[in-house]
């Protein structure tokens, strides 16, 4: 199932970034600022559930949820997700 999946990266970035994660843009000038959120936590948990770093033995039914999310939030793109998007640009 996991194979028929690919990363999108730029939306992976563009949800976990955050303007303030500039170091230019510190103004004190003691060092960067990063901007702690727990979006960006629950991504990375789920991004990491899903590359395998945890046991999928251990609950598969985690797996899938964390699957149909990341999929959901189109962070995972599908072969169909692509070829409908193919065929909208032609129909456009």
């Amino acid at each position: 199932m996991e194979s028929d999946y690919i990363i999108d990266f730029k939306r992976l970035n563009e949800l976990t970034s955050h303007e303030n994660d500039n170091p230019s843009s510190n103004q004190g000038g003691y060092g960067s600022m990063y901007i702690h959120t727990t979006t960006r936590k629950l991504i990375k948990e789920y991004m990491e559930i899903y590359q395998g770093r945890y046991s999928r033995s251990s609950d598969g039914k985690k797996v899938d949820e964390v699957i149909e999310t990341l999929h959901f939030n189109r962070i995972l793109i599908s072969k169909s997700d692509i070829r409908d998007g193919k065929i909208k640009e032609i129909l456009e």
